[in-house]
């Protein structure tokens, strides 16, 4: 058997629509070989009165895990209870939709105190990120309340 004739292309910086078809072709593997073939993508948006986004959530529902992507909140929102809100928004709704655990992950330079106090645990964390920070790793029980 031959080996096909394949180019080679590497890339700093990639197209997001390179990403975003590699992205769709390892999902698609994925929902083929695994047990729990429902996946969702859930997500909460914040829009200011001018309709500019000031903050959202974004998390994917894999069976009963909610993996909670990201949470973003433009400064000067935050400290107000309004991350909370985005936060508590999204475990419930990922709840409503079937998930009993929610996972995420924050650089230390990020919120990881503003989890733990949301109830995440640690349960891993990876160092020699650049200027000394660290990559967080987290879990939560959710109980729909």
């Amino acid at each position: 058997m031959s080996k096909p004739r394949l180019t080679w292309q590497y890339a700093v910086d990639p197209r997001d629509d390179d990403i975003t078809a590699l992205r769709h072709e390892l999902r698609g593997y994925n929902m083929a070989h695994r047990v729990a073939h429902d996946r969702e993508t859930l997500a909460w948006f914040i829009h200011d009165a001018a309709g500019a986004l000031v903050g959202g959530i974004v998390g994917e529902r894999w069976g009963a895990v909610l993996e909670i992507d990201f949470l973003w909140l433009a400064e000067d929102l935050r400290g107000q209870g309004i991350g909370h809100e985005l936060l508590t928004r999204m475990e419930q709704a990922g709840y409503a939709h079937g998930a009993r655990l929610a996972t995420l992950d924050s650089f230390s330079f990020q919120a990881p105190q503003f989890y733990r106090d949301h109830g995440y645990e640690p349960f891993g964390e990876i160092d020699g990120y650049p200027d000394g920070h660290r990559r967080l790793f987290f879990r939560k029980v959710l109980c729909g309340r």
